[in-house]
């Protein structure tokens, strides 16, 4: 049951569960009633954690990792991770800083600001995430060829952002050599690619299903033979 002061209501296709994490805290969940064709098992990440005995929300690191209490105004229906300010929207293949500012210009709408304003926060989080969840997987690559190769070639993996998609760029000396892999900026979908300038078909993983993320940065390799895990 969730607690009597959260203020969320689940987003549409969305639903909250709970679950005990440890005595005195229970995890809180966000359930996507979305279909997936590569999977028929829920897909669901954490919301956040709830305190019983101090009463207070804490914001997730990792679903097995509560991080630092936060207040409910800087969460949102999506997640309790704190709110921040990014535009991700950019011209195509333009290199894009992990945290732009990005207020919003007026609008006409026909809602209510309150409910523009809700909307807005939720695209921020999922593409706030997607990003953050994104260079991590940038630095796991890099991890792992440093594992395996410590004396060979100076690699390194960078996101490059496009109008829809991150690219994975894998780069030698600092210069981009080829794309490693597509994300979708919105939904977190992972594709391998069909050529530098758009993707295979077929979903490989999605960045916003946690058994999928924690499986990628524990297991991609820098050549990309994990791409070929679902076929």
């Amino acid at each position: 049951m969730l607690p009597t002061d959260f203020p969320h209501t689940p987003p549409e296709g969305y639903s909250y569960e709970t679950k005990e994490f440890k005595p005195n805290i229970i995890g809180i969940w966000i359930r996507n009633h979305a279909g997936y064709s590569y999977t028929n098992d829920p897909i669901k990440s954490i919301w956040g954690f709830y305190n019983t005995k101090k009463r207070c929300y804490i914001a997730p690191i990792t679903h097995k990792r509560p991080g630092k209490m936060v207040t409910l105004d800087k969460t949102s229906a999506y997640s309790a991770m704190p709110l921040l300010k990014l535009a991700l929207d950019t011209t195509d293949d333009a290199p894009v800083p992990a945290m732009i500012d990005s207020s919003t210009k007026d609008t006409t709408v026909t809602t209510t600001f309150t409910d523009f304003q809700a909307q807005q926060d939720a695209r921020n989080t999922n593409q706030l995430n997607v990003t953050k969840y994104s260079l991590m997987l940038c630095d796991a690559l890099q991890q792992n060829y440093q594992r395996q190769h410590p004396t060979g070639r100076n690699y390194s993996y960078a996101l490059i952002s496009g109008r829809k998609y991150h690219k994975v760029m894998q780069c030698v000396n600092g210069e981009t050599e080829s794309v490693h892999a597509f994300i979708d900026k919105k939904t977190g979908d992972v594709y391998k690619p069909a050529s530098i300038k758009q993707p295979a078909k077929g979903v490989r993983f999605n960045l916003l299903i946690i058994t999928d993320r924690e499986w990628l940065l524990e297991n991609a390799d820098w050549a990309g033979g994990y791409l070929y895990r679902r076929g």
